[in-house]
Order: structure tokens, then sequence, then C-alpha cells
């Protein structure tokens, strides 16, 4: 009789310790469970106001470059917009007076990247208005809406000639020029529309903002590296048979450039 109830002790205290400890872990677990939620909502939350503020920022781009255009509207100095249809290649943008709470109509404006072209169609939509805007606003608005397409981005085609000069080194030859009033960007691209040098078809549409290399492997050419930094960008081409460099920098309003052409 004492030892039956000997053992119905120990099963007691067995069976106590077990619910504590099950409690125990099922609070630590809850409290896991509750940090691990937290966090994840925290990160959305973040996510979430990094994608409003772009988004803000995109919208702020498309209303200045509107307002700053060429465009004749009495309710310029107030109104509001929102896009209408966004395609692959244009956008449809609703104009409205801010003061009106029912947002009726004052303006319709398309936004043609393909075309280049900002188009007022508020009255006569098969007779737009090719209005006058900001290419620098164009061009971000490119990056906020379609993905930085350099197809769609305009690089100004009458930029200065250069200032150049040939030089002969030991390995082999420089040029060396100096481009006014533009910017490294607009270098890169000229140098490029123009094929100023071999194989610079194999260059990407625009500038990377990171540094990176692009292994080719094809017509001669083994990679292309672009090293980027603050002001400068060092593109190298490595051949089978030697390298070419071209450097790019920008010199307070203008814009140095180096082509160096360096044999094995």
């Amino acid at each position: 009789m004492i030892l039956k109830m000997k053992n119905n002790g120990l099963f007691l205290i067995v069976l106590i310790t077990t619910m504590l400890f099950t409690s125990c872990k099922k609070h630590e677990n809850t409290k896991l469970v509750k940090t691990q939620i937290d966090t994840l909502t925290a990160i959305g939350v973040l996510k979430n106001n990094d994608l409003k503020k772009e988004d803000n920022d995109c919208f702020n781009l498309l209303k200045k470059i509107i307002s700053t255009s060429s465009i004749q509207n009495q309710f310029i100095d107030n109104f509001n917009l929102y896009i209408e249809k966004k395609d692959d290649s244009k956008l449809t943008i609703k104009l409205f007076d801010k003061s009106d709470s029912q947002e009726n109509t004052i303006g319709w404006i398309v936004f043609d990247a393909s075309g280049k072209k900002l188009l007022d169609v508020t009255n006569d939509i098969d007779n737009p208005i090719n209005l006058k805007f900001n290419i620098s606003l164009w061009n971000k608005l490119i990056d906020c809406y379609y993905h930085s397409n350099g197809k769609y981005k305009i690089y100004d085609e009458n930029l200065t000639d250069p200032i150049c000069s040939d030089i002969s080194t030991g390995e082999g030859t420089e040029q060396n020029c100096m481009f006014k009033n533009t910017s490294i960007e607009l270098v890169y691209q000229k140098t490029k529309n123009k094929e100023e040098l071999e194989k610079i078809n194999y260059l990407l549409p625009q500038l990377p903002k990171k540094s990176m290399v692009k292994n080719i492997n094809q017509g001669g050419i083994i990679s292309i590296s672009y090293n980027i930094s603050y002001k400068k960008a060092v593109i190298e081409f490595l051949f089978d048979g030697g390298v070419t460099t071209i450097s790019i920098e920008q010199q307070g309003k203008n814009v140095k450039r180096n082509i160096i052409y360096s044999a094995d």
C-alpha cells in the first residue's frame, strides 16, 4: 500500500514537471513565433514604404515634366494627374484640377517612350501638340516606368566635337579627348553610337551603375569589364591579342576620354 502511494506520488511529480516544462516551451515558442512575425511585419512595412517613396518620386517627376513643358493649359498651376493606361511604350495621363473634388478632366497627355515625345492630346487625339520638355526629367522617367530601357532614353547627338590628340607609347597608341559641357553617360553614348573603336557593338546599351564583368568569348573578345567609381568609368576590352581601355572622367562641366590600345 505504501509502495503504491509512493509510486502514485512519483507519477504525480513527473506529470506536473512535464506539464510545467511543456507550458514553458510553448510560451517560448509563442514568443519566438511572435518575434518572427513582428520582424517580418517590420520588413514588409519598410519595403512598402520604400516602394511608396519610389512611386511618389516617379509621380512627382511626371508632374514636373508636364508642368515645365510647353503645355498651354489654364489649370497647369493647380493640376494633379493619374495614369489612365500604361503599356510597353506609352503612358496615357489624365490631368484634373486639384481643387475639383469631382476630378473632372482638364487635359490628356501621352508620354510616348518609343517615339520619344510628350504629346498633348486634349483637343485632338489624331493631331496632338508635340510638347517641348526637359530631357533630364525624361530619362529619369524612363528609369521609373520602363526599367531604364536605353532605347527609350534621349541622348544629345549634337555634342560639340571634342578636342583630341593622339600619342604613341611604347606599348601602343593613346587618344585623349576633351568634351565640353557634357556628362559621362552622354560621352559613353557618343562613343558607342559613333562606333569609334573595334567591336564597340558589344558594349552595354548604357553604363551600369555598379562595376561588373561581361563575358563575351566571341569575335576575338574574351570579356568587357566596367569599373564604375565616382565621376569616372573605366571600360576594358580584353582581346585574344591585347587590351583596349576606355577611360571616361567627369572634370567639372567637361568630360575627358582616353582610349588606350595595348598589344600583348
